[in-house]
């Protein structure tokens, strides 16, 4: 509705009020409800964001912009997690190595060494290394 539309609405709503309030007629008072139901949903329609309703151009490049900004956030996330589970694997790796330096540092048994530097090769083959 235009605002010219809206604002000759209005007056049709004033003018059926102020004859009800002179004639106190039933017809006229329902006529000055509909009309003021009107106003009020018109009024309702454009106080409300137009998004979920008919967006129009704008609406949409708002919602374009919106869902790539959504992509792009999750593609920084993955990546973020992806730097941190690589962090983990390397602090991992280094701390498998500093515990088959201590125990071969402090004499320990053969076989604790071998299952140490198994768990060291491990981690290097899972590392692509």
């Amino acid at each position: 509705m235009t605002s010219e539309d809206f604002a000759e609405l209005v007056r049709s709503m004033r003018s059926m009020q102020k004859a009800y309030f002179k004639t106190r007629n039933r017809d006229v008072l329902e006529e000055a409800q509909r009309l003021e139901h009107a106003v009020d949903r018109e009024l309702e329609e454009r106080t409300q964001p137009r998004l979920f309703r008919d967006p129009g151009e704008e609406g949409r490049v708002l919602l374009w912009v919106l869902f790539w900004l959504l992509v792009l956030a999750a593609v920084i996330g993955l990546g973020v997690v992806a730097a941190r589970e690589g962090e983990r694997e390397d602090l991992e790796r280094r701390s498998a190595w500093d515990k088959l330096e201590t125990l071969k540092r402090v004499g320990a048994p053969a076989e604790l060494q071998a299952i140490a530097l198994e768990r060291v090769r491990e981690l290097e083959r899972r590392a692509g290394r």
